[in-house]
């Protein structure tokens, strides 16, 4: 049987061991948004804030793609439409603290930005 504890101590062990399917990959994302950020001459809040709106239920790779297609301002990108519309709002100058809402997309955006933020989503729940 499947309990929380069991649940918990298989996400405790990957993280104090640092070797498990997400070990190092928000820093690496965090590196991917400033990347992009010096590639289209923006900040990275504004990338992250735009790969945050765009992640409900997209892979990393259609996430990267879409956020591409958001800062070109070019054709449609995957994502759920009132996501591309926050995107858009975000590329556009607004704070994405003040677009994104609920608790996977803000920790999301907030480990994107480099805080140590529990981020619980669809791979988080493939990984229970």
């Amino acid at each position: 049987m499947v309990t929380v504890e069991r649940i918990a101590r298989r996400f405790e062990r990957r993280y104090l061991a640092g070797k498990g399917e997400g070990a190092g990959w928000y820093t690496e994302a965090g590196r991917t948004a400033a990347r992009l950020a010096r590639q289209y001459k923006t900040t990275k809040s504004t990338v992250a804030g735009i790969i945050a709106a765009l992640s409900p239920n997209v892979t990393w790779s259609q996430n990267v793609i879409g956020a591409e297609s958001v800062l070109r301002g070019s054709g449609p990108c995957a994502g759920y439409g009132a996501n591309v519309i926050k995107a858009t709002r975000i590329k556009a100058g607004e704070d994405p603290r003040d677009v994104l809402r609920g608790p996977k997309v803000t920790a999301f955006y907030r480990a994107l930005m480099g805080h140590d933020e529990a981020v619980i989503d669809v791979w988080m729940m493939r990984a229970a």
